[in-house]
């Protein structure tokens, strides 16, 4: 999310409407808006315009900060977790916002959801002020607090993984599946190696 923001001659802020899409390399406060995602869901494009138009008739206080909107998907489960980050100010639209997702979901004007399925939403309040530590409350709107992935390796069990919101899954599950089954072949199975996993995350190729 990206708000344009001018001062007047008597230094009072006028906001412009909120933008929703991708930050452009190297331009950190300027976005180019998407209606369509080709590395993602094909539903996403039609996502992201309803989350625009939002915003964009929603009138939020000024100190309300839209920092990101999240969208996980299970590659191989279909199942959909979103988190919308906003930073400061007041969260007075949590149950419009629940209403909006949850309709998005339940019925898409394009059926292009397939099999994916709304499991989590999540909103997150940051609180950021100067002296004061920086805060993550989340709150969970709706379904499981998390989203279940599975990883299917070459020569060996599928593992299942319960994914929460701040916790780090390899987004592309296909190439990590590719990944995690070589890292496996490499690592051998004569059970006398010892090996360290450093700076392991959340522990997955260690598993």
């Amino acid at each position: 999310f990206v708000r344009s923001m001018q001062k007047n001659e008597n230094g009072e802020k006028n906001f412009g409407p909120w933008r929703v899409g991708l930050h452009m390399k190297g331009r950190f406060y300027e976005v180019t808006e998407i209606d369509e995602c080709h590395l993602f869901r094909p539903w996403i494009g039609e996502f992201i315009k309803k989350i625009r138009v939002y915003f964009e008739e929603l009138k939020l206080i000024e100190d309300t900060e839209l920092i990101s909107i999240i969208v996980r998907c299970g590659t191989n489960t279909g199942e959909v977790m979103v988190n919308l980050q906003v930073q400061n100010g007041e969260v007075d639209f949590a149950e419009s916002f629940r209403k909006l997702v949850e309709d998005f979901f339940a019925v898409s004007e394009s059926g292009k959801l397939g099999d994916d399925r709304l499991i989590s939403l999540y909103l997150t309040h940051i609180i950021n002020k100067k002296g004061q530590p920086k805060q993550f409350l989340e709150k969970l709107l709706s379904g499981k607090e998390t989203f279940t992935e599975k990883l299917k390796l070459e020569g060996a069990n599928e593992l299942s993984f319960e994914v929460a919101p701040q916790a780090f899954l390899q987004p592309n599950t296909k190439q990590a599946e590719v990944f995690y089954s070589l890292v496996r072949k490499l690592a051998g199975k004569s059970g006398k190696k010892k090996i360290f996993d450093l700076f392991c995350g959340t522990g997955t190729i260690g598993i």
